[in-house]
């Protein structure tokens, strides 16, 4: 007949879970799955976990078959391979050790992890969970923990090593028996605060990736600022240069035309344009972070023998910064201009930015080979300098959810296309 403590273990038990979904959500990204199938899998975990516990209620047996669950459960999330393990190893630890940390302070501080587990206190059941709950909400404050963000494998294998090292020795110690009550709370306690630093320390490493990020696309916005600039420059020194001559120029137009030389004198005026033209002007709508962009940008496909085209009708003041417009403009255009290169063909590159209805639409589009390469759900990269590449895309996404917008990506075997929209406030 099941026990007063096994109906209790039963009940905490689906509350658990519902924190085990908090803490994945806080750890991952947006499902990859329905709604429906999310909800399956927490169903499937609380019923084999209360098997486990039923059944067999070894200690060791279950922390093993729950790390492997918070794997699969890691599955409904877009990720990659290196976070899902890390994420869900941390996620288990901390809950694991929470258990221990209560067991330990309502007595029962002689874990024997090879053999049926004989805690029977209801009161802590209860605690557990109540303090599961605090520490994840802690957790939560670390706003920055589901974004991905490129890391070498050396820092991956370090974090992996530190938990998997802190589990280790809290299994030894917990094992041996002979421990003092309170060192025994002690070292839970600290094993806990390890595994809570490493979240923290993703955090931050976060930090320093943005910041990272910002210095190099304030880098680049100078640049384009700075190619804007000499543009204008060179367009008023060729026009200085053109009204001084014209005097000039109409007596040698005159001579051409009274002496019936049309084909010179038409080679003559192509010149004289090209004088006035040779950089074009891609971009004048009054917007100074969007006119850089567009001007230097792409004046470089025009330069590398492409071509290049624009439609840019927006108001002269908008609500979006300049600085995520530059990230936004800078990357695509710079992803643009990488497909063009390992294209066979002469390359081609559309720019139309619009205001429609309160939004500004910003859809560039260019030719391509074909190639695409996905991983995990995601474009990747063939470009040389891939980890700066990885920041741009990044910084993309970033910029476009700041802004509570939405990036559209469309291809075929010539033309790859995307399209950003933003709702200006």
């Amino acid at each position: 007949m099941i026990t007063l403590y096994e109906m209790t273990y039963a009940l905490t038990s689906a509350y658990g879970v519902y924190i085990i979904y908090k803490l994945m959500n806080i750890f991952f990204e947006e499902p990859r799955t329905t709604k429906t199938r999310e909800l399956i899998s927490y169903v499937v975990y609380y019923v084999l976990s209360s098997a486990l516990f039923f059944f067999i209620r070894v200690p060791f047996v279950m922390m093993t078959a729950n790390i492997i669950m918070f794997f699969l459960l890691s599955l409904n999330y877009h990720s990659n391979l290196k976070r899902r393990m890390i994420f869900s190893f941390l996620a288990y630890m901390v809950l694991m050790v929470v258990e221990v940390m209560v067991s330990v302070a309502t007595g029962y501080f002689h874990i024997q992890i090879f053999k049926e587990s004989e805690y029977g206190s209801i009161l802590g059941l209860v605690i557990v969970r109540i303090v599961s709950l605090v520490v994840v909400i802690t957790i939560s404050r670390f706003k920055n923990i589901k974004k991905e963000i490129p890391t070498s494998n050396f820092s991956w294998v370090n974090s992996i090593i530190i938990s998997f090292g802190s589990l280790y020795f809290l299994i030894l110690f917990m094992d041996k028996g002979n421990l003092e009550h309170l060192n025994v709370f002690l070292l839970v306690l600290w094993v806990l605060t390890i595994n809570i630093m490493l979240v923290e320390a993703y955090d931050n490493l976060y930090k320093e990736f943005l910041s990272k990020s910002k210095k190099l696309i304030l880098q680049e916005q100078n640049k384009s600022y700075e190619k804007q600039l000499a543009i204008m420059q060179e367009s008023a020194k060729n026009t200085q240069t053109l009204n001084h001559d014209i005097k000039n120029h109409v007596i040698t137009l005159r001579y051409l035309q009274g002496n019936g030389e049309y084909d010179n004198m038409r080679k003559y005026l192509d010149n004289l344009a090209k004088s006035v033209y040779d950089k074009k002007n891609f971009s004048s709508s009054g917007n100074y972070a969007i006119d850089s962009i567009l001007n230097f940008k792409l004046q470089q496909v025009v330069d590398m023998g492409g071509k290049a085209n624009t439609e840019v009708i927006i108001p002269k003041d908008i609500t979006v910064s300049d600085f995520d417009m530059t990230v936004i403009l800078g990357n695509l255009i710079d992803n643009s201009i990488r497909a063009l290169k390992v294209s066979e063909e002469q390359g081609e590159i559309s720019v139309r930015i619009k205001y429609i209805k309160s939004n500004i639409i910003i859809t560039v589009i260019n030719s391509f080979d074909g190639n695409v390469k996905y991983k995990d759900g995601k474009l990747q990269t063939t470009k040389v300098d891939s980890k700066n590449h990885g920041i741009g895309l990044l910084n993309v996404k970033e910029a476009v959810e700041r802004n509570n917008g939405h990036m559209d990506i469309q291809y075929d075997e010539k033309k790859f296309k995307v399209t950003v929209l933003l709702p200006l406030q």
